[in-house]
């Protein structure tokens, strides 16, 4: 007999036995060896032959470690799993793991697990900081934004974006159209413009404005139509007739969110709009069951905001109305859905 709720739990509170697993291999770079080897499948010795072990006489020892690992992550649909003819099990990519490769892969998941460790330290703190009613994010580092501390960690961060980017734009385009007829767009927080030039690639006739803080475009992509600017987009953001927020104002409270959606209407053009890429968070569903993985995953990323920084928030579509109503503007509509990624026009 099994008590589906206990093992239910069991699951959840172990989960992060999963994740460090997999971050193990990941570092070991086994989804790059899988790959190469793609069709075959490899036994965890094979896998082993092409590590950099210490010894070659712990390759049993160590290929034995390994097994378990991957036996347990293809249990969770990771990776493929196939028993040998000798019975010896073999191990190969599938759907999910595919988003491990790293070479030639500018899309990888891996720099995203690779940042998560250096930012998300603080969930230990979750429970004193609700009693103090501040942001864990904020006690863990004195007040401060992890990126404040270490710089290096906005170079990482800038990577792991572009990758997200890369994805939900390249998705985004094969599902809305909204961007065709646009003249001048201006990438709110634009980050290194990874957008803007995915967008300009399949409309080049559009012109593009990359906007972010003077020390983060000055790393940014060159690229044909698209200018690069700095500046504060609490102060002023350039003219255009569309004004993109790409993953901008879950970063903020709703008056910071609210002053934000101001200056671009302030500098939007006659008839223009604004697109919100945000994860929206679901209603509450009657049932856990209702919930689909883009509610879900949803919900982890409002997690993550938690931790994050001063009152980082996804927004339910009442939530992101009530701001978008208080900055002047008339509407809003849900034009189309990427993974957990909500496209959203708002107009004046």
């Amino acid at each position: 007999m099994e008590d589906e709720s206990w093992m239910k739990l069991i699951l959840i509170n172990q989960g992060h036995f999963i994740s460090s697993s997999l971050k193990a291999l990941v570092k070991l770079k086994v989804p790059d060896i899988l790959n190469k080897a793609a069709p075959s499948l490899l036994s965890p010795v094979e896998i082993c032959d092409q590590l950099p072990l210490r010894s070659k006489a712990t390759l049993d020892s160590s290929a034995s470690q390994l097994g378990r690992l991957m036996r347990a992550l293809a249990m969770f649909g990771v990776f493929q799993e196939c028993p040998s003819s000798e019975g010896e099990q073999r191990y190969g990519l599938n759907a999910v793991s595919k988003h491990l490769v790293t070479e030639g892969n500018s899309e990888s998941m891996v720099p995203s697990m690779m940042f998560f460790p250096k930012q998300y330290n603080v969930w230990d703190l979750l429970p004193d900081a609700i009693l103090e009613g501040v942001q864990p994010g904020s006690k863990a580092h004195g007040g401060k934004s992890v990126f404040e501390l270490d710089p290096a960690i906005v170079k990482v961060f800038n990577t792991v974006m572009s990758a997200y980017t890369r994805r939900t734009m390249r998705l985004a385009l094969q599902v809305y159209d909204g961007f065709q007829h646009a003249e001048v767009i201006v990438d709110v927080g634009g980050s290194l413009g990874a957008s803007l030039e995915i967008i300009l690639a399949k409309y080049p006739n559009v012109k593009g404005i990359n906007f972010d803080l003077p020390a983060v475009v000055e790393h940014a992509a060159k690229v044909q139509g698209m200018e690069n600017v700095g500046g504060d987009m609490f102060v002023s953001v350039p003219q255009g007739d569309l004004m993109l927020l790409k993953w901008v104002l879950h970063d903020w409270n709703d008056e910071k969110a609210i002053k934000i959606l101001e200056n671009c209407r302030q500098s939007l053009a006659e008839g223009g709009k604004v697109v919100v890429i945000d994860a929206l968070l679901p209603e509450v569903a009657e049932k856990s069951e209702e919930y689909s993985l883009a509610d879900k995953n949803a919900v982890l990323y409002d997690l993550a905001m938690l931790t994050t920084g001063e009152a980082a928030k996804e927004r339910t579509y009442k939530e992101l109305e009530q701001v978008a109503m208080a900055a002047g503007f008339s509407s809003l509509s849900v034009r189309a859905r990427v993974d957990s990624a909500s496209i959203i026009e708002i107009y004046p």
